[in-house]
């Protein structure tokens, strides 16, 4: 909740309540300190079942002078030094915005290339125009190791202009905060046989399936590679290939987003699906990995383990939402 500076919530009783500082209508409805008086709040909305958020207060994004992508691709057994880099050039300030690293399985899908690397990674880099020269030097020394990463500086005219792959013209406009359809146009490629519906967004129209495991570790590269591995070997088992993204958020914490895709009307490829996904989530907790986020299915499975203080969670939700009216068993015992 970093970006947030103030929620307005609606709570299981029907009361109303604001968090940070709101002042009125006037000139000094800054929201200026994010804190607000007494004890910090706003965690407790951002992923429960404890309230409705109807209004919040956010940041924007200053533009900057200068922007680049920077995309870079590496064979698989580069993955532990990218990693390892990639935590190195956020220590030293070089990075300040999230890294996507995607596998094969999520790339090709996006591309009009028929062979891509086992990895590539996108980070978008922004300032004044030294300071993006910079940042696009000190990457390249980072992770253009031997054997490493080979690295792509990417500005407006190379992702727009003529012939340019979609892939690449969609990272960039995502990234320099333009809407891009790239990612749902990718999503309805994985399943052979899927159609891909007028209104990308209506994922009831067709028949893609599409299931979630989302682990977090430390940015750690033997750690990813350890949980790579177990992620693609538990789906061997079940004979599906996972679309795989690894995105370092800063020096200390990695969300991994792992996809499985499959066709809702074979009832044989949902049930593989969804049975592959819940062996992911067992195997992955009790080798010790924990999650950030879950589906409904896992959560049952989760909120019995010891992920969360559920028993204090509980007595917040008794509180806030009495009658137990508000997403029952939503990150919170049932």
């Amino acid at each position: 909740v970093a970006e947030v500076r103030g929620f307005e919530v609606v709570l299981g009783t029907g009361d109303l309540v604001r968090t940070g500082l709101w002042a009125g209508e006037g000139a000094r409805q800054l929201h200026h300190y994010p804190t607000g008086f007494g004890p910090g709040l706003d965690a407790l909305f951002t992923q429960s079942n404890l309230g409705v958020v109807t209004a919040a207060v956010v940041d924007l994004v200053p533009r900057q002078e200068d922007f680049r992508l920077l995309m870079f691709s590496f064979p698989d057994g580069a993955l532990s030094g990218v990693i390892d880099r990639v935590r190195q050039l956020f220590v030293q300030g070089t990075l300040r915005s999230i890294v996507h690293i995607f596998n094969d399985k999520r790339i090709l899908t996006m591309t009009r290339s028929t062979q891509v690397a086992t990895w590539t990674g996108v980070v978008a880099v922004d300032g004044t125009r030294a300071q993006v020269a910079l940042a696009v030097e000190e990457a390249r020394q980072a992770l253009e190791f031997p054997g490493g990463a080979q690295l792509m500086a990417i500005d407006r005219a190379t992702a727009t202009g003529p012939g340019a792959d979609p892939l690449v013209a969609g990272l960039f406009a995502v990234h320099s905060g333009e809407p891009s359809t790239v990612f749902l146009e990718g999503m309805y490629q994985t399943v052979p046989g899927v159609t891909t519906p007028e209104n990308l967004d209506d994922l009831d129209r067709s028949n893609l399936g599409y299931l979630a495991c989302m682990p977090v570790v430390a940015v750690d590269g033997p750690t990813v590679v350890e949980l790579v591995d177990r992620i693609e070997g538990t789906c061997a088992e079940y004979g599906l290939v996972p679309a795989i993204a690894v995105n370092p958020t800063g020096p200390d914490y990695l969300e991994t987003v792992t996809n499985l895709y499959f066709d809702r009307a074979d009832p044989q490829q949902a049930d593989t699906a969804h049975a592959c996904n819940g062996e992911l989530h067992r195997r992955l907790y009790e080798d010790g990995f924990r999650f950030y986020r879950a589906d409904i299915e896992n959560l049952r499975y989760l909120t019995g383990r010891d992920t969360a203080p559920w028993n204090a969670i509980g007595m917040i939700k008794q509180a806030l939402d009495p009658d137990g009216i508000l997403a029952p068993g939503r990150y919170c015992p049932s």
